[in-house]
């Protein structure tokens, strides 16, 4: 094993074998073909579900400014923010988001029904 040398390689069997290989001490590899940059992916799945959350705040949000002016449009507010509340927090997507606009509309809802049985005395 004396005065064999291995090749730039590291390949043991052609050391063996006598192969005194180019002796410039760098290592050959075959080019590997570009691969093309991909594009960074969003941190949360782009789906409609995404979307419960800031649109049942919107709503809980209308609804509870119409509460005090508007009482027809406050329980159509109200009740759509609670329908993509309750549907984001089944998603699983924002839902702290979904939470206030469930609350929100729940007051938004609650609050022109209340005056309505108060002075009204029910429907």
């Amino acid at each position: 094993m004396a005065g064999r040398r291995r090749r730039d390689d590291g390949s043991a069997a052609n050391a063996m074998m006598g192969d005194k290989g180019t002796g410039t001490g760098t290592i050959e590899s075959p080019e590997t073909p570009a691969t093309p940059a991909t594009p960074a992916t969003p941190a949360t799945p782009a789906t409609p579900a995404t979307l419960y959350g800031p649109v049942s705040l919107g709503f809980g949000v209308i609804a509870l400014i119409a509460a005090f002016f508007l009482g027809f449009f406050a329980l159509l507010a109200g009740s759509l923010a609670i329908t993509f509340g309750v549907l984001g927090l089944i998603s699983g997507y924002n839902r702290p988001q979904c939470l206030a606009g469930l609350v929100l509309g729940a007051v938004g809802v609650l609050h022109p029904l209340s005056f309505l049985f108060a002075f009204t005395g029910g429907f």
